[in-house]
């Protein structure tokens, strides 16, 4: 599974929907042990393609999910 959460057009009332965890609430799951989150910081589309192509290269082991968050 290869999974894009972007949360640049997430509006501040998407905030009410995080637990005091900091986690949402409607993500509240277990950790799955195999699994790997890619967590990026957007300022330049530019640049974050590029980021996505590095990302995209990467060899991930068989059965390993990848989850990227922008």
């Amino acid at each position: 599974m290869n999974r894009i959460i972007d949360l640049r057009k997430a509006s501040l009332d998407d905030a009410s929907a995080w637990s005091s965890s900091g986690h949402p609430h409607s993500a509240q799951r277990p950790l799955d042990s195999h699994a790997i989150a890619f967590i990026t910081a957007v300022k330049d589309e530019t640049q974050y393609c590029v980021c996505l192509k590095h990302l995209d290269a990467l060899q991930i082991p068989s059965g390993y999910t990848v989850e990227r968050v922008a």
